[in-house]
């Protein structure tokens, strides 16, 4: 695709498609991804919850990076393995809140 309707950059990308309510929306949602994380990292006593949340940090911020000159979260390539982290990392904040279970040993 080319042409000069075509934008190559996620940012006036989600602006043109979306609106304001969906840029503040995107902003919220990555916000909320690094607050978890450091959330993660900073009070957990597991190393793979930290290891976890700190590569969710850094691939964050590599993928905000990028989205400046390329249209970062709608290539498939790049959003699976990102919404698979996003989700372990969740997912290992909730568990590590959880006090372990009482397993009976036989």
């Amino acid at each position: 695709m080319t042409g000069y309707t075509f934008l190559d950059a996620q940012y006036p990308r989600t602006l043109a498609e979306t609106g304001m309510i969906g840029v503040f929306t995107f902003g919220w949602i990555i916000v909320a991804f690094y607050r978890e994380s450091y959330r993660l990292y900073r009070f957990s006593e597991d190393g793979m919850y930290r290891g976890l949340a700190l590569e969710m940090i850094a691939g964050l911020t590599g993928l905000l990076v990028h989205a400046v000159g390329a249209n970062t979260f709608i290539i498939v390539r790049i959003m699976e393995p990102f919404w698979l982290t996003a989700g372990l990392v969740v997912a290992s904040a909730k568990l590590d809140e959880e006090p372990p279970s009482e397993v009976a040993h036989v």
